[in-house]
């Protein structure tokens, strides 16, 4: 029997044999295997066993799915020993041996445990099948058992390995402004790029938002390509994933970064990779040249002949006028990165150059456009991801993101109708339910976010009118309940005069004007315990409800059920931390803070570090 063994971004790993002829991959329930993260698509892959061999097959996903690197575009054998890639997710297939550590089989399996309170807002790999059930006595799986998650394999003790702490190696700058910065690889998993929520920052134009990302296990590190603009190259050779040794030079775009050993003793020093300007060899070159023509044509004519005295040409570099114009051209070309590096080398020229001088403030507005360019070029790509995700809020978002003058703002345009109409769908239908249940300002909110996208939608309003808060809604159910006991209250009661005791004195009448008014307020009072009131929905219902709303990427849903929570169960830690995060993937910083301030230390820190990769940073 065969195993497929799952590892994260983070190290960890999961083994689960492969029992069935075929398993799908992806991020939506109902797969065999569940992969959680957002670069996975909601149906991505498929393994299938044929044949005596096992095959692999992408189902149409966005990212692709490689295989030793190189990504497939139809049904591929896999063997023992190759690697398949999935979003942040390598997987490998393992023949089973004496050694192996792992059971090939659990005995005895259970549905994967529900995620803790401590760890609701963990990253994990899901391997959970769609059609769980208990392995019989015998010990072998059932017809539709595949597998559950076994331990970590990293939590296994490997004799082989010291159980001190390795020392950890380093990238240091070599080139560009950021030349001298140092970044220490001592995680599992590191991802370099552009913006502020990357482990490892490099602010240069020439590197994406996502770059690369640093793989160590041991001693070995793996620098895999994260689809990049500009590339991943080792000793001048582009490579989607490569292992690198203590010397290699990595070039992420034009900046060049050294890789430092543990165990070695090296120093940086700016001098070894300063450029050599090549212009004094051109200008010697040529008038070298020129003196060697001279020489064979004195040497070569009649003596009586006087030798033509040769002018020596003059090399010149391209004029500041002539660099613009061909930045002019990129940037007409959308070849962002050829303008950017045309633009930088007119930035860069000495102040004593007049005409650079003169249109240096040209190049700085072209220079900003083209940064923004590029920026919208990588909003562009998030949108459409949204937009095929089905994910109204964040596309809406996106949206708004590209600049207006951007040459990417027509080209979403046409997908924005869908967005809408899937925004104003799921927005209707929670200020629904927000009605229904007297959540008024819940109502009120929901119909606003409505009504900027639309302002005439006729609907929205007509919920404002008819909710009614929660207290209003009891009280009229204890009067309508009241009303209907009335009748029967009221009816005459026989009454035996004989039996009646003559000395009894008569008991007062109460003014009938009482009487309604006290029946009313007892049955206000015992509306709760009867039979016609809605019982309160529990809070933990409610917080497992909304962490699995997120979990299935349904934001809205989740803050709203964590809302409601709240108002069962107020200050809980886990419903904050749920409409913080996922505010933060919809960009909704303002909204994320107001439950940020009222988490402790711990959870911020979790917390900010999930709204740092949306983008969103929510400080210290």
């Amino acid at each position: 029997m065969h195993k497929l063994v799952i590892e994260d971004d983070e190290g960890r790993s999961t083994v689960v044999p492969l029992i069935r002829d075929e398993l799908t991959i992806g991020r939506q329930e109902g797969n065999a295997i569940r992969l959680t993260e957002r670069n996975v698509s909601r149906n991505h892959a498929r393994l299938v066993k044929q044949a005596g061999g096992i095959f692999v097959e992408d189902l149409g996903s966005y990212t692709g799915v490689r295989v030793n690197g190189v990504r497939i575009d139809q049904r591929t054998s896999v063997r023992d020993g190759d690697e398949i890639v999935i979003g942040d997710y390598k997987l490998g297939v393992r023949a089973d041996s004496a050694s192996d550590p792992l059971p090939a089989t659990v005995p005895t399996m259970q549905a994967p445990p529900p995620i803790e309170p401590g760890a609701t807002l963990q990253v994990a790999v899901h391997a959970a099948l769609s059609a769980l059930d208990a392995v019989p006595s015998g010990g072998e799986p059932s017809s539709h058992l595949d597998a559950a998650p076994t331990m970590p394999l990293r939590t296994l003790v490997d004799p082989a390995r010291p159980t001190q702490p390795l020392a950890s190696g380093r990238l240091v700058v070599v080139t560009s402004a950021l030349a001298g910065m140092e970044f220490r690889l001592d995680r599992a998993s590191l991802v370099i790029g552009r913006t502020h929520e990357n482990d490892i920052v490099l602010n240069h134009p020439s590197i994406s938002r996502h770059h690369a990302k640093v793989v160590r296990d041991g001693e070995r590190y793996t620098v895999v390509d994260l689809q990049s603009a500009n590339g991943v190259r080792v000793g001048g050779e582009p490579y989607e994933r490569v292992d690198i040794q203590p010397g290699d030079v990595l070039e992420l775009g034009h900046v060049k970064l050294r890789f430092v050993g543990a165990r070695e003793a090296w120093v940086f020093n700016p001098s070894d990779y300063a450029p050599k300007s090549r212009r004094g060899l051109k200008i010697g070159g040529a008038v070298g040249g020129v003196v060697l023509a001279t020489l064979l044509v004195v040497i070569l004519q009649p003596k009586k002949a006087a030798p033509p005295v040769a002018a020596v040409p003059k090399v010149e570099a391209p004029s500041p006028a002539t660099l613009f114009a061909k930045a002019e051209k990129a940037a007409e070309d959308q070849d962002w990165d050829n303008a950017v590096t045309t633009l930088d080398l007119l930035l860069g020229r000495p102040s004593s150059d007049a005409e650079a001088a003169a249109i240096r403030s040209q190049v700085a507005d072209l220079k900003r456009k083209v940064d923004g360019e590029r920026r919208a070029k990588d909003v562009l790509a998030s949108f459409e991801q949204a937009v095929a995700a089905k994910e109204p809020d964040v596309a809406l978002s996106r949206f708004e993101e590209i600049p207006t003058d951007s040459v990417y703002k027509p080209r979403a345009e046409p997908a924005m109708e869908g967005v809408k109409t899937l925004f104003l769908s799921a927005h209707l239908e929670l200020a629904e339910a927000a009605r229904t249940q007297g959540h008024c300002d819940d109502a009120r909110a929901e119909v606003e976010k409505i009504q900027q996208i639309d302002p005439d939608n006729k609907r929205a309003p007509d919920i404002l009118k008819t909710c009614r808060p929660r207290a209003a809604l009891r009280i009229a159910a204890a009067t309508a309940q009241a009303a209907d006991a009335r009748p029967a209250a009221s009816a005459p009661r026989p009454t035996n005069v004989a039996a009646r005791p003559a000395a009894a004195p008569a008991r007062p009448a109460r003014p009938a004007a009482q009487r309604p008014a006290a029946r009313s307020a007892a049955a206000a009072t015992a509306a709760p315990e009867s039979e016609g009131a809605t019982p309160e929905v529990d809070a933990s219902d409610l917080i497992r409800q909304a962490r699995e709303a997120w979990s299935h990427q349904q934001c809205v849903s989740a803050i709203d059920l964590s809302r409601r929570a709240l108002r069962a169960r107020p200050g809980n830690s886990e419903a904050h931390q749920i409409i913080a995060v996922c505010s933060c993937s919809s960009r909704d910083r303002d909204g994320a803070l107001k439950s940020y301030v009222r988490l402790d230390e711990r959870s911020r820190e979790m917390v900010r570090t999930l709204c740092g990769r949306y983008g969103v940073d929510l400080g210290e």
